[in-house]
């Protein structure tokens, strides 16, 4: 059924009503439960797993702008994902971040929201043309907006030259949604692995909430890349 459906993504022209049916029969109702409570989206949930929407993503490659640019993406989690990973396979920055403008006020969810930012490679050979959009997200009040700026800064701007305005960035974030928190004690930790004296430093200054440090604090003990002196070294920032 899947290679059926993958034929019909591929054909030209773009038949819409045959996506959409085809798309919600790969629906897979023993992982809907699972998914719809790790995800916790209000979103409908089809149980269509990543490596599929990956796959179905790279089918719809030579249909890439005419479905992007339909009005079918509400409704499921499964479709608001695929339509975060059509915009990554975008190449070039202005479409890319015309197309983003109009995606992420649409997210509802950590998964989708954290897949797209994963996948948007362009990002990393275009720093300077994404700084003001992340300015933006970041200083967003919806959720998943301020998220999603907050993974682009880890995903992309920890190197040596970003690390030190990046977290300069992240403690002008004002937004203290539960999802947004846990993003930024990601990059915390990232930012950690990446230059631990410079995060050190950070930490003791910072004036981030106690949430988003001490959350930070635990990703770092947990990892396997840091040392038992550092993990117990680093409890001295917690709050």
């Amino acid at each position: 059924m899947l290679q059926s459906f993958l034929d019909i993504c591929k054909k030209q022209p773009f038949d819409e009503k045959a996506f959409l049916q085809g798309f919600i029969n790969l629906s897979c109702p023993n992982n809907v439960a699972f998914d719809a409570k790790i995800i916790n989206t209000p979103s409908k949930v089809l149980g269509i797993r990543v490596p599929t929407l990956r796959l179905i993503a790279k089918a719809l490659k030579p249909n890439l702008n005419t479905v992007l640019n339909c009005n079918f993406w509400g409704n499921y989690y499964e479709l608001q994902t695929l339509r975060g990973l059509l915009i990554t396979k975008l190449n070039e920055p202005k479409i890319v971040l015309k197309h983003l403008n109009n995606y992420i006020p649409t997210l509802d969810n950590w998964a989708s929201c954290d897949l797209t930012a994963g996948d948007l490679k362009i990002v990393a050979s275009n720093l300077q043309e994404f700084e003001k959009f992340i300015d933006n997200c970041i200083h967003d009040k919806r959720e998943f907006v301020c998220r999603f700026g907050v993974v682009l800064l880890m995903k992309y701007y920890l190197n040596n030259e970003y690390i030190k305005s990046t977290l300069q960035k992240i403690e002008t974030i004002k937004n203290e949604s539960y999802y947004v928190n846990m993003a930024i004690g990601w990059l915390i930790c990232e930012s950690f692995l990446k230059n631990k004296e410079l995060t050190y430093k950070f930490l003791q200054n910072t004036n981030i909430n106690s949430i988003a440090v001490n959350k930070g604090i635990q990703k770092i003990r947990e990892s396997f890349r840091v040392s038992d002196t550092d993990k117990q070294k680093i409890l001295r920032y917690k709050r």
